[in-house]
């Protein structure tokens, strides 16, 4: 799963309002995070080299063809 590339999820709860920045940008997944309760969390880097945690239901991964069309 690293080195894919992903898209956000519209989410139903309080967000970062800085968060709101990266919605429809794309950013690659460089690594994992496990969070206190032992959820596993994808770390994911864009462009500007900032990274954010999230979980898997709060991400829509890409395919290639969806990379060629946009």
């Amino acid at each position: 799963m690293i080195n894919k590339r992903i898209i956000f999820q519209q989410t139903f709860y309080k967000l970062n309002p800085l968060i709101f920045n990266y919605i429809y940008k794309s950013g690659k997944i460089v690594g994992y995070k496990r969070t206190k309760d032992n959820q596993n969390a994808f770390i994911i880097q864009f462009q500007d080299l900032t990274r954010i945690w999230m979980f898997k239901n709060e991400i829509k991964f890409i395919n290639n063809s969806e990379i060629i069309h946009q």
